[in-house]
């Protein structure tokens, strides 16, 4: 990871984003197929960087949309978890046409 985050910071700045993940798909069970799971950095702007441990991907997915919502409204990984739960449901009702 140490010679990645050059690059990794390089194209933060180049590509305007916000967030960045990267993942090692060199390591074994790890990257593609129906049972691999993952895990790397997310890196933002502000040269902050957080581990995500291996995972399946579904969990790797939340756990990245947890981070985000959590540094985005500057809470704790609880509370982004409650906003996240929140939205889902409130779009479910929305699609639903319980909403009017």
């Amino acid at each position: 990871i140490e010679e990645a985050r050059i690059t990794i910071k390089e194209k933060i700045i180049q590509k305007g984003c916000d967030y960045l993940f990267a993942n090692p798909i060199d390591l074994k069970g790890q990257g593609f197929g129906f049972s691999a799971q993952n895990e790397g950095w997310l890196f933002d702007k502000e040269n902050i960087e957080r581990h995500i441990k291996k995972t399946s991907k579904i969990d790797l997915a939340n756990k990245l949309i947890t981070q985000i919502i959590s540094e985005k409204n500057n809470c704790d990984l609880r509370t982004a978890a409650l906003i996240k739960g929140i939205k889902r449901v409130a779009a479910a009702k929305l699609t639903r046409g319980l909403f009017p």
